[in-house]
């Protein structure tokens, strides 16, 4: 969480252990969920320190790889996660409204990032992230 005078302007959510979000995957992955910034406070770096954060508590936790999923409509957020080195992973890409039982709803795609932390331990391809 990032506060500034009382004011909660970001959120993130930090899983040490990504297998706990049942998202795909694999075990020893530290993973984020449900980023959020307050409009008033976009532009002002509240993302980067929330993910900074998480990725250091992931090498803390001995985590080789952080990874996470945006929603494909969220287009600001991935331009944001592109700029900041993180490598697409469409291996681990899903369609949420199938995963969570909205048959016949339209796919709203779920599409996952991630950066190598420690690149010996990592299980991704060593092109992945380096």
């Amino acid at each position: 969480m990032v506060e500034v005078d009382g004011w909660v302007c970001g959120f993130g959510a930090f899983y040490p252990d990504t297998t706990v979000q049942d998202v795909g995957f694999p075990a020893g992955w530290a993973g984020g969920r449900a980023l959020a910034v307050h409009p008033a406070a976009r532009g002002h770096g509240v993302a980067r320190a929330l993910i900074a954060t998480c990725e250091r508590l992931a090498r803390e936790a001995g985590a080789p790889v952080f990874a996470f999923h945006t929603a494909s409509f969220m287009t600001t957020a991935i331009a944001l996660y592109e700029r900041l080195g993180f490598c697409r992973a469409p291996e681990f890409d899903f369609d949420m409204a199938a995963r969570y039982s909205r048959f016949g709803a339209a796919p709203v795609m779920s599409i996952a990032y991630l950066r190598r932390l420690t690149p010996a331990r990592a299980s991704v391809p060593a092109s992945r992230c380096a």
